[in-house]
């Protein structure tokens, strides 16, 4: 209230409610935008429980993707997904643990979690998603 009498006219008034409405919709748009931001950076790394991993990630060349007996190499804790835009094609597949010691292996396959054996087949269709969560496997499409 003090303000209106520093003021001339209703004029300096008008341009100072508007100067300072400004000021308060850009500070609400920043502070949104960085919420946005935040929460979408937080979705990315929580969507899949894991890293998410393509192809054509600079970490990973293709020959390290692959065993000489073309078994695709799936890191603990990464997981695929299955179909058109994923990393694997639907299909019957051969589960190998990459320790000849470890008969007995975890793998998440969509959203629940499963104890496979060596040598154990799993059949994968598009929209699933699959991580190994106890060892490195080692993964070969069967074409029986």
């Amino acid at each position: 209230m003090l303000l209106f009498f520093y003021f001339e006219s209703g004029k300096d008034v008008l341009i100072w409610v508007i100067l300072a409405a400004v000021i308060f919709a850009v500070a609400a748009l920043i502070t949104k935008a960085a919420f946005v931001i935040r929460n979408n950076k937080k979705y990315k790394e929580n969507k899949n429980g894991g890293q998410d991993f393509s192809f054509g990630d600079d970490a990973f060349d293709l020959e390290s993707k692959y065993t000489d007996d073309g078994c695709l190499i799936m890191p603990r804790g990464v997981k695929y997904s299955v179909g058109l835009n994923g990393q694997l094609k639907a299909g019957v597949y051969e589960l190998r643990s990459e320790n000849a010691d470890v008969n007995v292996f975890k793998v998440i396959v969509n959203d629940t979690e499963k104890e496979f054996a060596d040598g154990d087949v799993v059949i994968l269709s598009a929209g699933d998603v699959v991580c190994p969560t106890s060892e490195t496997l080692f993964v070969k499409i069967r074409e029986d």
